[in-house]
């Protein structure tokens, strides 16, 4: 790659990083932000009004960016020199980073390749019916056909929590799945670039919290941080280039 492609590369990753903390509105859980000025300072209701006038908006992202603390954040010459350098680092920062729909795409591939063991363990044609509605086509594509080919390894780190359990026309039962997926992507920042983990946190609804332990999704080892390279690069196609 020439330098010029990699220059616009880091630009391209550290102007995300730059949104993410400078705005954190644009990204985090409303429940997470009012709280941030402290106990019965502000409601979600008073902030969101406030958010939702134009010239207040950059002055209350600000105010939130050093409440959360994220100007504290380590971003620094060794980020710089891991950003240019590894693959893994630049897949972290496209997933901390990442709209909504593509971060919740991700995560859901993520947790379908660490549960492709006990897809291929369910006998019944109820269960693995089940498992594909709560995982959705691509999800279930992935723990089926992909995973256990490309990313076998991911599978060691499910846990015991049963999370293809539930109707899956029960809300409950794709939001239990939505955190199990989050954890895994947290699980993956913490193995590369923890520092950067409280940007993810801040999309965690906090009364469901952030507990991959919990979920029993085991640590990520680095043969597993690559699986996630390889499956980021193949399911976020958008991502493919940057990630590199």
């Amino acid at each position: 790659m020439t330098a010029g492609i990699a220059d616009l590369r880091r630009l391209d990753l550290l102007a995300r990083l730059a949104h993410a903390v400078l705005r954190p509105a644009d990204r985090a859980h409303p429940d997470r932000l009012a709280p941030a000025f402290g106990t019965g300072t502000m409601t979600a209701g008073s902030l969101a009004a406030l958010l939702a006038v134009p010239a207040f908006r950059g002055p209350v992202n600000r105010a939130l960016a050093a409440a959360l603390d994220l100007d504290q954040l380590p971003i620094g010459p060794g980020l710089l020199a891991r950003i240019d350098a590894a693959p893994a680092t630049r897949a972290a920062i496209l997933l901390v980073t990442a709209d909504g729909q593509s971060l919740a795409g991700a995560a859901r591939a993520l947790a379908a390749a660490v549960l492709h063991r006990r897809i291929a363990g369910m006998v019944l044609k109820a269960e693995r019916s089940r498992a594909a509605a709560i995982l959705g086509e691509a999800g279930f594509a992935v723990a089926v056909h992909e995973a256990p080919v490309l990313h076998a390894g991911l599978g060691a780190l499910a846990g015991s929590a049963d999370v293809l359990a539930g109707d899956p026309a029960d809300p409950e039962t794709s939001a239990r799945m939505d955190r199990y997926g989050l954890a895994c992507v947290g699980r993956y920042v913490e193995a590369v670039e923890p520092e950067l983990l409280p940007l993810l946190l801040l999309r965690v609804r906090p009364a469901s919290g952030y507990d991959p332990e919990r979920l029993g999704i085991a640590a990520m080892a680095n043969t597993h941080v690559e699986q996630v390279v390889r499956l980021m690069r193949r399911r976020r196609p958008a991502w493919s280039d940057t990630i590199g």
